[in-house]
């Protein structure tokens, strides 16, 4: 049901690079940001009104004592759950240091990763995803420049595409980065590397979910609280996937 990226007008897409250098290009691999509906208006208030109702009468619920508990319970190892909190709390130390919407932003990232955890839905399929979208947010807003709603950027070096919602944050656009992995293929040969690299990219940072893997996304939406995932781009996952493997027989 998705028109292809590699079809439709480039998108302008702004890439950050090192010490905050930005270009714009356009990607004619990248859809605009129509392809997903902007986030639930209450933004992180909401969910941190959801986070203290779900765990009222109950033992405070934090980060680093959800990343505690899946280390004792010998869910990731010493590795995983010290480069963690330590990635958190280096995120809340670089909030400190911002100011206005710098500030805003990451300070909605860092929160909804709390109330995930507050809502006893942080575990360790989701970390991965979760701390790479922290990462993206701790790279952008100290040095980046400010966005306009709904602008496609990606991270020099890495295919992934992201997406700005404002009061969110910057967040993984799974639909735009599947999207993406279709249009390179369509390309022919010349863009294979580029798609094999994107879905080297991607793949990690699946989560288990009903049973079976899935892209989600990690910001409120309609209503309801992340994680949350969708029909269309999961399908259009299934779609890049399975053309990777017809067109380089890799079967990761």
């Amino acid at each position: 049901m998705a028109v292809l990226p590699s079809s439709a007008e480039a998108a302008r897409v702004v890439v950050l690079g090192a010490h905050g250098r930005a270009t714009v290009r356009n990607d004619r691999f990248v859809s605009g940001p129509e392809t997903t509906p902007a986030p639930w208006p209450a933004g992180p208030d909401t969910m941190r009104t959801f986070a203290r109702r779900s765990t009222k009468r109950k033992p405070a619920v934090t980060v680093a004592g959800t990343l505690q508990t899946m280390y004792r319970r010998h869910q990731v190892s010493a590795a995983v759950y010290h480069g963690d909190v330590a990635a958190y709390n280096g995120a809340l130390r670089v909030e400190k240091r911002l100011r206005g919407t710098r500030r805003a932003e990451l300070a909605a990232v860092t929160s909804t990763i709390h109330d995930i955890a507050a809502a006893h839905q942080l575990n360790a399929s989701r970390l991965p995803a979760v701390f790479a979208t922290l990462a993206a947010n701790v790279q952008w807003w100290p040095s980046g420049p400010l966005l306009s709603s709904g602008q496609r950027v990606e991270f020099a070096g890495s295919q992934l595409v992201w997406q700005y919602y404002p009061g969110e944050g910057i967040q993984l656009q799974v639909l735009g980065s599947f999207g993406k992995a279709d249009g390179l293929y369509t390309s022919g040969p010349a863009g294979y590397p580029a798609m094999e690299q994107l879905l080297s990219e991607i793949i990690p940072l699946a989560s288990q979910r009903g049973g079976g893997l899935a892209w989600e996304y990690y910001f409120p939406f309609d209503g309801g609280a992340p994680p949350w995932t969708s029909a269309m781009s999961q399908a259009t996952g299934l779609e890049a996937l399975t053309r990777a493997y017809e067109a380089t027989g890799n079967p990761d």
